[in-house]
């Protein structure tokens, strides 16, 4: 639906949704809404203070958007244009889809409980980006007060090594492969080649150490949380008790 609504706003002229557009959203949302009525009425106080109550909230909250956006759209042109800018909300309903799969619960959950070790690992990024910044700036300052220097490496240079913010932009570029990196090193060579040895031990030293650290720090946070989640462990005792009355019928079966 998504791909139809861009191509219908693509055309030349522009034109508007299909009426069966409205009808199919209808249908999924009164679905989606009765679902948590029917477990709402179900579980009752266990809702919201029950062993779910995080997802209950979550899908609570959600179906009452989406009821009133589709109550609201038509009926006033400032409710209208305040839903359509929260309508992406309506993205979120994917993330139910994960309660149903151990492997995308897993990764989502890890992804949740490594955002604080996340962060880290992102200011630590940071502080190194920095520090080679300011050496290859500091290089840079250096050419750029001499007067014999050629115009184009003054031109890569600024391109590259202007500012802060474009420099640790310009490392950030070669080492998650946004650039060549040979490219943005090479006018550091007009400087010294020392420069574009330090360069390329920059890109070694995050990509061979920094990433592959990290990755398997969040690989060690992803097996401790596989054991810790209750859901998880349940349903992984699940899998190994059908495993074990296979095998037991396979022998008896045998015998």
């Amino acid at each position: 639906m998504t791909d139809v609504s861009m191509q219908n706003v693509l055309a030349s002229p522009p034109r508007g949704d299909p009426s069966w557009f409205h009808l199919v959203n209808q249908i999924f949302v009164g679905m989606f809404v009765a679902e948590v009525l029917l477990r709402l009425a179900a579980k009752r106080l266990d809702f919201v203070y029950g062993i779910d109550w995080k997802w209950n909230t979550f899908d609570f909250i959600l179906a009452a958007y989406c009821l009133a956006e589709e109550l609201l759209t038509g009926f006033s042109i400032t409710y209208t244009r305040l839903l359509r800018g929260f309508r992406m909300v309506r993205v979120l309903r994917v993330i139910r889809v994960m309660r149903l799969f151990r492997e995308l619960r897993l990764m989502v959950c890890s992804i949740i409980q490594s955002m604080v070790s996340l962060s880290w690992a992102l200011l630590l990024l940071l502080l190194i980006m920095y520090l080679f910044t300011i050496i290859f700036m500091h290089g840079a300052t250096l050419y750029f007060q001499q007067d014999s220097g050629k115009e184009d490496v003054r031109h890569a240079l600024e391109a590259w090594y202007g500012t802060v913010g474009r420099s640790m932009y310009s490392l950030l570029l070669a080492v998650t492969g946004g650039e060549d990196w040979y490219q943005i090193a090479e006018p550091l060579g007009d400087i010294n080649w020392l420069y574009q040895i330090l360069f390329a031990f920059y890109v070694l030293f995050v990509v061979i150490g920094v990433l592959n650290v990290l990755t398997s720090a969040f690989v060690q946070r992803a097996c401790e949380l596989s054991r810790l989640d209750r859901d998880l462990a349940i349903q992984s005792e699940l899998v190994s008790d059908e495993s074990f009355v296979a095998e037991m019928k396979s022998i008896f079966e045998e015998v």
